[in-house]
């Protein structure tokens, strides 16, 4: 992001060079064009972030691009301008941060978060043995110890089960 004095100097330039006599305002264009050309880059970004989660985002910046590739002596400047109002208010930390705070309202935790209780069927090294109910990631329950056999879900229907028929399991297994 460009500092925000960065914006002030850049409107100056642009007054300047719009408003001084031919030969010297090339001199000014030396300085506009390029803090133009920034400012319209980090309109392009502002865009993309303030677009972020909308449904039809690919087909507004596909009319967005193909504007600026008809007619980007309209549009452009326009771009500069969002630019420029990013610096001044910061728009694209704002949307961030409603993004973050719609985010942590939910009342899901993040995927690497995710825990299910289990109860193991036989010994499993480093997580217990034939009984013991344990918490593991979510990941770990589905793709291996449900679909091997090892656990069991720990519902209260599956814990009244096993409880059932925990003097089974134990003499299947001390033999």
């Amino acid at each position: 992001m460009l500092p925000r004095p960065l914006a002030v100097v850049a409107v100056a330039a642009i007054v300047v060079a719009i408003a001084l006599p031919e030969p010297t305002d090339q001199f000014a264009w030396v300085f506009a064009g390029p803090l133009f050309a920034a400012y319209a880059l980090q309109g392009f970004a502002s865009l993309h972030a303030l677009s972020r989660g909308l449904p039809m985002r690919p087909l507004l910046l596909i009319a967005l691009y193909g504007c600026c590739a008809i007619r980007a002596q309209w549009t452009l400047p326009l771009i500069a301008l969002v630019g420029l109002i990013d610096a001044a208010a910061n728009l694209r930390a704002r949307a961030a941060a409603a993004r973050r705070s719609k985010f942590e309202s939910c009342d899901h935790t993040g995927p690497k978060e995710r825990t299910m209780e289990v109860i193991l069927l036989e010994r499993v090294g480093k997580l217990g043995h034939m009984g013991d109910t344990v918490r593991v990631k979510d990941g770990y329950a589905r793709n291996f110890l449900l679909p091997s056999g090892k656990a069991l879900r720990a519902t209260e229907a599956n814990k009244k089960k096993f409880e059932s028929n925990a003097p089974c399991w134990k003499r299947a297994t001390s033999r």
